[in-house]
């Protein structure tokens, strides 16, 4: 027999709790937007534990319908409690304004809240799953991450509570420490960002001369450098660590210095680790000043990436500078 995934029921604005422990969801969805003047039109979609999604509720909007915000209740009708998708889809006659979506689940005999507040800024964002702006992202959210359901009603100018054990969808690492955790100190944003050789979290120095030949200038004004070696593999070198918070096709430059051009050696030997693979590219130091293209590599989200580079040159080189300097890491596409 088939049974159905999920139950849900508009609810009240004001629902009142069950002596009985239900588990049970409720999702809160309020808006920035205007109504009806930016959308006049609100739908719920949700995909069970099994993978099967169902529209599971469409209000309408303005005068003489429902206002915002509008609850829904969500109950399994199976033993399976998790993972539950749930879209909400915000539209102006019957063209879609924004989508939001997160992912989360039940927790057996807990009532727990879902607010979904559809932002001003994430207008015209319709595929939460791309790159579209941080706090227009899809969010997920552990089960047991989730606000008790007390009967009221968010507010959706109220503050973030941080510290009270819920990492919630308008808090983060690096707002909420108590509540998300700490960032990893290696952490670059959705677009990319810099890592700095100065940083001895991220970028880690290997052999015996790791150390040698600092200087102050360079970018943050420190740099190193390391006479190259005969090989024919490295003994010296460093390793630039990634953690990325999007997967997507990134370029990696290197910061070097053109006033020591003429010292730079021309076949510096990048090793870069990136989503399961390894790509080597041989990249000549003294051909630009400041950035200077390694080149572009599709990455994972999250760590367990890295640039390394040694100082073994890819070909001889009468030159005696392999420069260590930043990394700098833009996305130029989002997977």
């Amino acid at each position: 027999m088939t049974r159905s995934l999920l139950a849900a029921t508009l609810l009240a604005s004001a629902c009142a709790t069950d002596a009985v422990p239900l588990t049970e969801l409720i999702v809160v969805i309020d808006s920035e937007l205007a109504v009806p003047d930016e959308i006049d039109q609100v739908e719920l979609a949700v995909t069970g534990p099994a993978g099967t999604t169902r529209t599971t509720g469409r209000v309408t909007l303005g005068a003489g319908n429902p206002s915002l915000p509008v609850t829904f209740g969500l109950s399994p009708q199976s033993d399976l409690l998790s993972p539950v998708v749930i879209t909400v889809t915000a539209a102006r006659i019957d063209t879609d304004v924004i989508v939001a979506r997160v992912r989360t689940g039940f927790v057996e005999r807990e009532s727990k809240l879902v607010f979904i507040l559809l932002r001003h800024q994430c207008r015209d964002h319709v595929d939460p799953d791309s790159c579209t702006p941080a706090d227009c992202r899809s969010v997920e959210i552990a089960p047991t991450a989730l606000p008790p359901w007390t009967g009221t009603i968010p507010q959706r100018d109220a503050p973030p509570v941080c510290g009270d054990g819920a990492c919630r969808a308008y808090e983060s690492c690096e707002d909420c420490v108590a509540d998300c955790g700490m960032c990893d100190p290696c952490r670059l944003l959705e677009t990319g960002g810099i890592v700095d050789e100065s940083n001895a979290a991220c970028c880690v120095r290997f052999g015996p001369r790791a150390s040698d030949e600092e200087n102050t200038e360079g970018y943050g004004g420190q740099w190193y450098w390391l006479p190259p070696s005969e090989g024919p593999e490295a003994i010296n070198g460093a390793r630039w660590n990634l953690w990325l918070s999007a997967a997507g096709t990134y370029r990696v430059e290197a910061y070097t210095d053109d006033r020591y051009a003429a010292q730079l050696i021309q076949s510096a030997v990048y090793q870069i680790g990136h989503a399961g693979r390894t790509d080597q590219r041989v990249v000549d130091q003294s051909a630009t000043g400041d950035w200077t293209l390694v080149g572009d590599f599709e990455f994972a989200a999250g760590g367990g990436q890295y640039v390394l580079l040694g100082d073994v040159p890819g070909v001889p080189s009468v030159r005696n500078m392999v420069l260590f300097d930043a990394l700098r890491l833009t996305l130029v596409r989002c997977d």
